[in-house]
């Protein structure tokens, strides 16, 4: 290895020592070497650049190829804590392995994405400085066109949202439910209000539970949960829902509440929270679950954007990959149930 006194090592340097043209060494330090080198050679100059502690400029390396090998991941300002959410916390840790596996840095950010006359762009996004991001959190349609064209592609983590020209990674139109369906058979539910994540118009069809849809997405989580139980009190016993199927944060604000007016959990009103919260383990009663993985959702939208900035898949074959993926529901039974 090269100590501060010594001459840097260069490109052509290792070339000189392999053996073989500068562009090849240039292929595989840009990781754009399959196809174009052979197995035996790319070892033989992996092992040049190991033994000599070859560091490329990363400065250098952006003017050749016009790319930063920079991802973006970037928390829509209503994410309710951030990193302090465990399910959008899992989506970054997924973001991270896929970024990762490519050898990408990894950036974040916290942006209000709620309000296009609002927004300005941070300096640090700015003239291409990363070659792409996912967003996670609701951002309205004129913003993240904004972002599209400013942080171009653009891939988004959101159940609610649509947007024809940008890859939406779980949009709960795609959600496979079935399995929730059946537990909620077995478990003889026939009155069910739906968190608006999960909630599909093709559920009203259904003959044999009534479920609706209900509005958990707002910020003000006491509120929502404060709201749903006036509503509750209002109906008579035989219109109640049996069970409500809410987001992690108004789950547990919707537990403590409920007893504060003398609801039962799980005997008035059975509850199950969509966010794996480790807190859901610890309630009274302890909250059962149906969720996705989300650093599985953070993993699957990091790899799709990396193959588009690779491109490896055109943005309209993302569109439609995206809209095709599927992410398993998994149901985990606790008392509250």
């Amino acid at each position: 290895m090269s100590s501060a006194g010594e001459k840097r090592i260069r490109l052509k340097d290792i070339a000189k020592m392999a053996g073989v043209d500068l562009s090849l060494v240039s292929r595989v330090v840009n990781h754009n070497a399959e196809g174009e080198v052979s197995e035996e050679k790319r070892k033989k100059i992996e092992q040049i650049i190991r033994e000599t502690g070859y560091v490329p400029s990363s400065a250098a390396r952006s003017l050749v190829t016009r790319k930063t090998r920079q991802l973006m991941f970037i928390f829509s300002d209503n994410t309710l804590q951030g990193l302090a959410n465990e399910y959008y916390g899992g989506m970054l840790h997924g973001f991270s392995d896929a970024c990762s596996a490519h050898k990408y840095n990894c950036l974040l950010n916290i942006l209000d994405c709620s309000n296009i006359s609002e927004f300005v762009l941070p300096e640090n996004l700015k003239n291409y400085s990363v070659d792409g991001c996912v967003i996670a959190g609701f951002a309205n349609h004129p913003l993240i066109t904004h972002l599209d064209r400013h942080l171009h592609p653009v891939v988004m983590i959101e159940p609610c949202l649509s947007y024809e020209n940008i890859p939406m990674v779980n949009r709960k139109e795609n959600l496979d439910i079935s399995g929730l369906l059946d537990y909620i058979r077995k478990k003889g539910f026939r009155h069910v209000w739906l968190s608006e994540g999960l909630y599909q118009p093709s559920l009203a069809e259904i003959k044999d539970i009534r479920i609706e849809g209900i509005d958990d997405y707002k910020r003000d989580v006491e509120e929502v949960a404060e709201f749903f139980v006036e509503k509750i009190a209002s109906l008579s016993r035989e219109n109640r829902p049996d069970l409500v199927i809410c987001r992690g944060h108004i789950a547990l604000h919707l537990l403590r509440i409920l007893k504060k007016n003398g609801l039962r959990c799980p005997d008035d009103i059975a509850l199950m929270s969509t966010s794996n919260f480790e807190a859901n383990r610890f309630c009274s009663p302890a909250l059962s679950l149906v969720a996705q993985d989300s650093r599985e959702m953070g993993r699957y939208a990091g790899e799709l954007l990396f193959r588009i900035c690779e491109g490896k898949i055109s943005r309209e074959d993302a569109i439609l990959e995206a809209r095709q993926h599927i992410f398993p529901i998994t149901i985990t039974e606790r008392e509250s149930t």
